[in-house]
């Protein structure tokens, strides 16, 4: 079985954001924080970026791909320390 991380950064509650899970004002937070060399067109978030979000998320729990969720308000240390945990982990699990 293979995992894959999402990262949900730079979103706050001071923000109105919900760092708490992969859903839409939380994607859509973080995307409106970023600063593009060239703006994304309007609509490109409903139209594209959510939508192919949701089709490869299906396809990778259909294919049993263990997905991990990272809360970006983490420091770099603490998401390191947790993702080399949860490696550890499933190595020790498999002995």
């Amino acid at each position: 079985m293979h995992a894959a991380v999402s990262l949900i950064s730079g979103c706050s509650a001071a923000r109105g954001c919900s760092p708490c899970g992969p859903n839409t004002a939380s994607h859509l937070c973080v995307r409106s924080t970023r600063n593009y060399t060239v703006p994304d067109p309007p609509g490109l978030f409903d139209g594209h970026v959510w939508p192919m979000y949701l089709k490869h998320r299906k396809e990778m729990e259909d294919n049993g791909v263990d997905v991990v969720y990272l809360d970006g308000l983490k420091s770099r240390d603490e998401l390191y320390n947790q993702v080399f945990e949860d490696i550890q982990n499933k190595f020790l699990n498999c002995l």
